[in-house]
């Protein structure tokens, strides 16, 4: 059997060829060309591994060079398997419930011509093949996590399936390993599975666990019934105790690397809705994810992370709370959606303050003009980004922190052009005067150009964040109460304009 590897991450590949090897080593032993295979594919195992499987890897040479038996092989490859699996950035799992019904149709659509509508491997098309497609029906060493690697990359005979969605690779990959169950005897099983870890087991994995034949049979054909129910929350709060056990370990940069994902993956999935629903306490949350992230990469830090941990947690179970509340009432939507273009609000008005203040030391009519249409051009482009918010908030969450991250950089470059330009020459009364005398004629388009972007991308950010804090607190707001969130609204605005002006 030949092993296509393409497209995949690292840590794919080496799992692509554990499996591999775990699976078909004892029949390569007879078999000369695919036993010179075995070796090859030790071989790129070695080159693969990074320090923390390389002496496995080596090992499984060896040994496969040697021909030892399968048991021995076997083993080396399990610890392989299982530092792979237990790396936090390796995310391999169904993201979604699974549905054996979208797996079977998936399945008789594209793998039945070869496999067979019942996965004996008779197939119209797989009786001419060379090698005959598997019989699913004889194979207990197969899990999900093995069908679904498959379909990513192909084997001899088969192609990838990379037209298929990640769900529809993970159904397929259930519906396959409850075919051979589907006429025998089942007895009820009453625990419920992490859904990473049964994505990982094989039939032969559940029997060494001690589940009997039949219990197997009834795990596989009613998985989507045995399946832990589990929230974002669950995922925050252990990957805080990993973050914990790393920095205690004195891996700093995993710990880092962690929280960082931690933020991105896990916590703003649900941080508009919670800002939708608890403003100030959101943002203070928010903080102390930014303060995890800085103090991890320190050393000599422990008491401070894990008094931060159990901060953040303690704040999980007030979110988890928040967000499972009841939908907002009029008063508690009044006062968000006041406090949301008050806070927002605020912060342009202070910004463009400064802005404008240092644009009129010129007493250029003109640039002053530019700075105003600056900020006039943020607010239109806001309203136009509220037309298309549906599209806007669609986008990843790591998206739409690099764009803004993207914005507060050119703020950040134009802001120090501009403060260059305009203030590094007023060192004294006489430069100030030659300033407003060479400004009126020397203002150029370029200097125009940088009052104009910073202006606009000092609205703009704020225009954009705000957007997505109201159109999660409308999501969250009874249809009768949304003149609640539109008088908070303007009663905020009213508010920064009289701030602003008095």
């Amino acid at each position: 059997m030949f092993l296509i590897i393409i497209n995949l991450s690292e840590p794919l590949k080496i799992l692509n060829i554990v499996d591999y090897i775990f699976s078909d080593y004892e029949k390569a032993i007879n078999d000369s060309s695919e036993y010179k295979e075995m070796l090859e594919f030790a071989k790129n195992l070695i080159e693969l591994s990074d320090s923390s499987i390389l002496t496995y890897s080596k090992n499984v040479y060896e040994l496969i060079k040697n021909k030892e038996n399968s048991k021995k092989v076997k083993s080396e490859l399990s610890k392989i398997r299982e530092i792979i699996l237990n790396n936090p950035k390796l995310d391999i799992y169904p993201k979604n419930p699974i549905s054996l019904k979208s797996g079977r149709e998936v399945y008789l659509y594209n793998c039945a011509v070869c496999h067979g509508d019942k996965g004996d491997g008779n197939g119209p098309a797989g009786k001419t093949l060379n090698p005959k497609p598997t019989n699913f029906l004889e194979r207990y060493d197969l899990s999900p996590l093995r069908i679904w690697t498959i379909l990513n990359v192909g084997l001899v005979n088969m192609p990838s399936f990379n037209n298929l969605s990640d769900d529809e690779k993970w159904n397929v990959a259930f519906y396959v390993l409850s075919l051979k169950y589907q006429n025998t005897q089942k007895k009820k099983v009453n625990n419920k599975f992490d859904l990473k870890l049964i994505s990982k087991l094989s039939d032969e994995n559940l029997k060494e666990m001690g589940y009997k034949n039949d219990e197997i049979a009834y795990i596989r054909t009613n998985i989507e019934n045995l399946i832990e129910k589990k929230d974002h929350f669950y995922e925050i709060l252990g990957s805080l105790d990993l973050i914990k056990n790393l920095y205690q370990k004195e891996e700093y940069e995993k710990a880092y690397s962690l929280s960082v994902d931690l933020y991105f993956n896990d916590f703003e999935p649900i941080e508009k809705n919670l800002f939708a629903k608890d403003f100030e306490f959101t943002s203070k949350l928010e903080q102390k994810f930014t303060q995890l992230r800085g103090i991890v990469k320190q050393k000599n830090k422990e008491k401070e992370v894990e008094n931060l941990i159990l901060n953040i947690k303690n704040d999980l179970e007030k979110a988890r709370a928040i967000l499972e509340g009841k939908a907002f009432s009029g008063n508690w939507a009044l006062f968000n959606s006041f406090t949301i273009i008050f806070r927002e609000g605020l912060e342009v008005a202070i910004l463009f303050g400064i802005i404008l203040s240092i644009v009129k030391l010129s007493e250029n009519a003109l640039a002053i003009t530019i700075s105003y249409l600056g900020i006039i051009s943020a607010i239109f482009l806001g309203i136009i980004t509220w037309i298309i918010s549906q599209f806007i908030i669609s986008i990843s969450t790591l998206q739409r922190e690099m764009l803004e991250g993207i914005v507060s950089l050119l703020a950040a470059i134009v802001l120090f052009q501009v403060s260059y330009w305009l203030i590094s020459k007023s060192e004294n009364k006489i430069w100030i005067g030659y300033i407003k005398e060479k400004l009126k004629s020397s203002l150029n388009k370029s200097n125009l150009f940088f009052i104009f972007s910073l202006s606009f991308l000092a609205g703009y950010r704020e225009a954009f964040e705000t957007v997505l804090f109201y159109q999660a607190m409308i999501i969250n707001t009874p249809k009768t109460d949304l003149n609640y969130v539109i008088f908070g609204f303007l009663l905020g605005l009213i508010t920064i304009i009289i701030i602003s002006y008095g």
